[in-house]
């Protein structure tokens, strides 16, 4: 790679990654301040599908086209939409909204994956703001803000900024053979790390919604905790590339586990055990799109479909929050069987192809 297309992949990393931010930022806000408050479950439920269970198909379809990047553009343009929508006709709001956020992910991710091949830190690093964007939304909507104006204007700039990048994208080759031959090699290995990596995501999701600590109020330490999501997910893609896949998810769960049992007590410990838990996000996206091969949308979209999954359990009337660790640990010591196995199967089936 020239000095010049290096710089350029990394204008763009930082571009896609703060358009990330901006991204989850607005629609989480439409979300909360604007979906119906007597429908608000069906309408999250609604939005959660379109947002990351329809990047499965929409990651399908980017496989095989050449170009990625405008499936972003069209995101960040229909989240747009999405506001003057909502007031009116919520439900094609939150149609617009979730579709709009699974086409920027999906675009975005995908180029990134391609454009840093065999590297897990730069997916680390295009994943990590959206968990800021998530919280200051819902702060934002609990101000009731006035310039409503400035979230649909953020996302008509992000689309201005990633049209400039789509006119110098360059077309790859692709299409339905190379995916057709991405699923054609899969053997019982590679299938059984993909079930494991994916109920590894699943239980993230669903994990990563379940702690609640009475030190978690007002908004300097709720703000650090999601701090230690973002920096979780982009220090585990470093780490990752550091020494190894493997030992990267077995040392950060390990050391997440012991955090774990001091979190209820000490926020630090809280925070610290959120964040290594978190960095195993870019390392078992990293894994399932290394087994997929060619089929970098439809991994991505995998792994997005179980974090939907994850998420419908907290949407039940039953579900209920919890703290202790005697909860918290044995989910922990659950995901390190889970992504390290995955991990390492994947590892092996790379070892067999060589």
């Amino acid at each position: 790679m020239s000095a010049s297309s290096a710089s350029s992949s990394k204008a763009l990393l930082i571009f896609l990654s703060i358009a990330h931010f901006f991204v989850d930022l607005a629609c989480i806000f439409l979300a909360v301040v604007y979906f119906p408050a007597e429908d608000w479950v069906f309408y999250v439920l609604i939005y959660n599908f379109c947002a990351f269970a329809l990047q499965l198909p929409i990651g399908l379809l980017a496989d095989l086209c050449p170009r990625r990047l405008p499936f972003s553009l069209i995101g960040c343009v229909l989240a747009a939409t999405a506001y003057p929508c909502v007031g009116g006709l919520p439900f094609l709001g939150c149609l617009l909204a979730g579709v709009g956020n699974a086409c920027f992910h999906v675009g975005g991710g995908v180029t990134v994956m391609r454009t840093y091949a065999g590297r897990v830190a730069p997916l680390g690093v295009f994943v990590s703001p959206g968990a800021l964007g998530v919280f200051l939304a819902v702060f934002f909507a609990g101000k009731r803000l006035s310039c409503v104006w400035l979230f649909p204007f953020f996302m008509i700039v992000c689309a201005a900024v990633l049209l400039l990048f789509v006119r110098r994208e360059q077309k790859e080759c692709g299409g339905a053979a190379a995916v057709r031959g991405s699923f054609g090699d899969l053997e019982g290995i590679a299938l059984a790390a993909l079930m494991m990596l994916f109920l590894a995501v699943c239980l993230r999701s669903y994990f990563g919604l379940l702690p609640v600590y009475a030190w978690k109020v007002g908004f300097a330490l709720p703000f650090l905790f999601v701090c230690g999501v973002a920096a979780g997910k982009a220090c585990g893609g470093f780490l990752g590339d550091r020494i190894g896949l493997f030992r990267a998810a077995l040392l950060s769960l390990s050391v997440s586990a012991l955090f774990f049992l001091f979190a209820p007590a000490h926020p630090l410990c809280g925070i610290a055990a959120i964040c290594c838990f978190n960095m195993t996000m870019p390392l078992t996206l990293f894994a399932v799109a290394e087994i997929c091969g060619e089929a970098k949308g439809f991994a991505f979209g995998l792994t997005t479909f179980a974090l939907f999954l994850g998420t419908l359990p907290t949407l039940l009337p039953s579900f209920t929050k919890s703290g202790d660790p005697g909860i918290l640990v044995p989910f922990v010591l659950l995901s390190i069987i889970l992504v390290c196995g995955g991990v390492a199967l994947m590892e092996r089936i790379g070892r067999k192809e060589r």
